[in-house]
């Protein structure tokens, strides 16, 4: 079985994220991976998969559909748990770079790409809206997660031009520049 699975080119883990719970994911043919960079289409994109999925008819809400399998928040036994129970075509959300996803052949990848400065303006205006109130609640959700990696979830700064030297300039992880 360990045959089986890819071999990745890079593990990301921090506050928010573990691309080594994508171990535990066990594909069918014609699953669909939305695979998109934070803040880049993601949700537009499941809600299109989800809408040819069911041709209008009631479905369950995208979230409970299409899991963020690397998210942290979810035990992965359950998370896995109610994917495996789901009848019909399966589509899973990432935000992991490619080097960190696995392929698997029978599988469909679906990448979004957007100008990375809709990127910032869109994650800006996310991030910079967290009140000090959501910002505790997420740091201690973070801070008890078990095998958490890394810093905390970080505050945005008060200044737009600092915070896109930050995102611009430096990454999460040691290889990234």
């Amino acid at each position: 079985m360990s045959d089986l699975l890819p071999t990745l080119t890079r593990t990301y883990q921090n506050h928010l994220l573990d691309s080594t719970r994508w171990n535990c994911y066990q594909p069918r043919s014609g699953d669909i991976v939305i695979a998109t960079s934070l803040k880049s289409g993601t949700t537009w994109m499941q809600e299109i998969v989800r809408q040819l999925l069911f041709q209008g008819q009631d479905a369950p809400p995208r979230r409970e559909l299409s899991p963020w399998l690397e998210a942290r928040w979810s035990p992965i036994d359950e998370l896995i748990g109610k994917l495996e129970a789901q009848d019909h075509q399966r589509f899973i959300k990432s935000h992991l770079p490619l080097d960190g996803l696995p392929f698997f052949p029978q599988v469909q990848y679906i990448v979004v790409g957007r100008d990375p400065r809709d990127v910032f303006m869109s994650l800006w205006n996310h991030h910079s809206s967290y009140t000090p109130v959501f910002l505790e609640k997420i740091t201690s959700y973070v801070n008890d997660t078990p095998g958490r990696v890394g810093q905390t979830f970080p505050p945005a700064p008060d200044d737009i031009h600092t915070f896109w030297r930050e995102w611009i300039g430096q990454g999460w992880f040691p290889w990234e520049s």
